[in-house]
């Protein structure tokens, strides 16, 4: 898997407060995310590319669409979602149904080793508080926030999701 070595902007990526209790670590939704482009980068299906404005913009609403339905009561398990659904020239390629069979047993497969490791597929469960709810907490909960330390549990996701991909790859 090879990663580009454009410059995004991920100032647009879902950063809002979700609409619901339990949200998907957005991490994993971008290892998701990861395995789609893979598969659609090695497809003989339409090109990923054409103008970088263009095509940065269908991926950050491909990962927000990945995100928001990940989340929420009605939320799909990993597998069940479709990112190809979103990319309507990809419906017709003639390997759309090999491609959706792979990224559906490929991120099967990325989701339930997160979960082993750590046991929580969403933001909340895995941080231990709703980082968007800040103000709800009592003041020993807001100074254990402050304090920092979630953020190197956060980054430990980051990494685990980076070493979960590679060893897909290898």
């Amino acid at each position: 898997m090879e990663f580009p070595e454009d410059r995004w902007d991920f100032s647009r990526f879902y950063s809002e407060k979700p609409d619901y209790e339990r949200f998907a670590c957005k991490v994993l939704v971008a290892g998701a995310a990861t395995i789609y482009l893979d598969i659609v980068q090695r497809s003989s299906g339409p090109e990923a590319g054409g103008v970088e404005g263009a095509a940065i913009d269908r991926v950050i609403g491909i990962f927000n669409r990945m995100l928001e339905e990940a989340s929420g009561p009605q939320a799909k398990g990993f597998g069940e979602l479709d990112p190809f659904s979103y990319h309507l020239s990809f419906q017709e390629a003639a390997d759309a149904g090999a491609a959706r069979l792979e990224y559906q047993e490929r991120v099967s497969e990325f989701y339930e080793s997160f979960l082993r490791e750590f046991g929580e597929w969403d933001c909340v469960g895995l941080l231990g508080f709703d980082p968007f709810n800040y103000f709800d907490y009592d003041e020993e909960t807001q100074a254990q926030i402050q304090s920092g330390e979630w953020m190197e549990n956060c980054c430990g996701y980051m990494r685990a999701v980076v070493r979960l991909l590679y060893k897909e790859e290898s």
